[in-house]
């Protein structure tokens, strides 16, 4: 009786069948990239992740992880042709900022599972060649489809939603582009769900901001989040992530450590935090560091007062809020003394600035930035409450942010100790231009540059105009 031998196809089917998605990922590596692969730890981890997802033991996926780090390959190219190794009709549905890369990633898709190396490995899973790489089917009515973002998904409908890189780098500063994917993903994409009962999602990307995709995804609470920072943090460590010591890499055999640095250097502290650190700031703060934040316990006697409100538009649902702030500026320096902070409406901001006022007689300069209900607040208690004075601000709101973070960094800046223990107001201070909310920022800069930079400016100019009175 002779032994049958088995072959190198029989040998990779069995092997994939037991170990599933990573050993697919080793053994169709060469068909797919020339460089060798280069095993870590992060990938296992991801692997698993997915493997739950495909089966169906997940339903709801985050993942964070830094440039480099195989997300893509692995979750764009690798994965649906191993999920089709066992289930030839699946249908997944991916996405990216760019049409170019989710055509990219379904072409590397189409090459691989179209390869004599995986026909002969699976032979049931046929590919009908009709198709494209932007959307192709297989005989099994499995399908592929990749789309952009703001794309329709072609009105077919899959078991599995993936999208990688939702956001492209220069969106993180803009609101409306932040919201018009959020909106995106939960609407038209949830809409091309074949069974909303048992369908996956899955988010890939870097945090680029607080209102970024995946933070909305991770505040939501049903999502599971594998977060991986190039660098370890202990304090928010994914549970399997095996490092122990901050600043522990990631993945030294392709990253090492003067690799790394010089990425830090490159990037600059705020874009390694959103794309080494998966953070949307650095841990100590962005335009503003946590180290910078000094106290008073005692005001002084006199200085220049004033109020700084910055209002948002009619209703009290807004999701923006309603802030007042009150500044002593005495000797040098900068005295945040009181602040309202609240969703108003209309009448609620006008008694809101009336009784900061009756609080704070001597702050009879109420600067309003003349923008959402600036104006009708204005005309309203012009006659009431003296003293309004309606701003246009120059440039934009990160161009003031940065004229002022010298006053904070040099220590002329301070808060009541009462407010240090605000977490809102120091979140917003350090998230900063990241974050959800500016609002206390905005009424700050407002403030700050009044009390210096104006003052500054008219003092040059009456230097200038007595000069010329010699």
């Amino acid at each position: 009786m002779t032994t049958q031998i088995p072959n190198a196809a029989a040998i990779d089917r069995e092997l994939v069948r037991r170990r599933g998605l990573l050993a697919f990922v080793e053994a169709a590596w060469p068909l797919v990239e020339p460089s060798p692969f280069v095993p870590g730890w992060h990938l296992r981890l991801i692997a698993e992740h997915l493997e739950r997802i495909a089966k169906g033991h997940e339903r709801r996926l985050v993942i964070c992880v830094p440039p480099g780090a195989m997300k893509s390959l692995l979750s764009c190219v690798f994965f649906p042709a191993w999920w089709w190794t066992w289930n030839p009709s699946a249908k997944l549905i991916f996405a990216s900022y760019s049409q170019s890369l989710a055509r990219r990633d379904g072409e590397r898709t189409l090459a691989l599972v179209s390869s004599d190396w995986y026909r002969e490995r699976w032979p049931n899973v046929i590919v009908d060649e009709s198709d494209s790489a932007i959307d192709f089917t297989t005989k099994s009515g499995g399908l592929r489809i990749a789309t952009s973002v703001g794309g329709q998904g072609t009105g077919r409908h899959a078991d599995a939603l993936i999208v990688d890189d939702p956001h492209k780098a220069q969106d993180a500063f803009s609101r409306t582009a932040l919201a018009a994917t959020r909106e995106w993903w939960a609407s038209t994409m949830s809409s091309r769900l074949a069974n909303p009962a048992t369908a996956r999602k899955v988010v890939i990307g870097q945090r680029l901001h607080a209102d970024d995709l995946p933070g909305a995804c991770i505040d939501d609470g049903d999502y599971q989040v594998v977060r991986l920072p190039m660098r370890f943090e202990k304090e928010e460590a994914h549970a399997d992530d095996p490092r122990r010591v901050d600043g522990e890499l990631l993945w030294p055999e392709r990253f090492p450590e003067r690799v790394v640095a010089q990425l830090e250097r490159d990037m600059g502290a705020m874009t390694a935090a959103a794309q080494l650190q998966q953070r949307p700031v650095p841990a100590g703060g962005g335009l503003f560091r946590r180290d910078w934040i000094r106290t008073w316990h005692a005001l002084p006697g006199d200085g220049t007062w004033l109020q700084s409100w910055d209002l948002s538009f009619k209703g009290a649902a807004t999701s923006d809020y309603v802030v007042g702030q009150v500044w002593l500026a005495s000797g040098g320096r900068y005295y945040l003394v009181d602040q309202v902070r609240a969703r108003m409406s209309f009448s609620a901001t006008c008694d809101a600035m009336r009784m900061l006022s009756a609080k704070w007689p001597k702050a009879r300069l109420k600067l309003v930035e003349a923008a959402a209900n600036g104006e009708a607040v204005a005309s309203a208690l012009k006659h009431s409450l003296p003293g309004i004075v309606l701003v246009r601000p120059e440039g934009g709101k990160e161009s003031r942010a940065n004229a002022i973070a010298p006053l904070w960094e040099a220590g002329n800046v301070l808060i009541s100790e009462q407010m240090s223990d605000s977490i809102d107001f120091i979140d917003e201070l350090l998230s900063f231009p990241l974050g959800r909310h500016d609002d206390q920022v905005d009424a700050m800069t407002q403030a700050l540059v009044r009390l210096s930079i104006s003052r500054t400016q008219q003092y040059v100019l009456a230097m200038q105009r007595l000069a010329k009175d010699f």
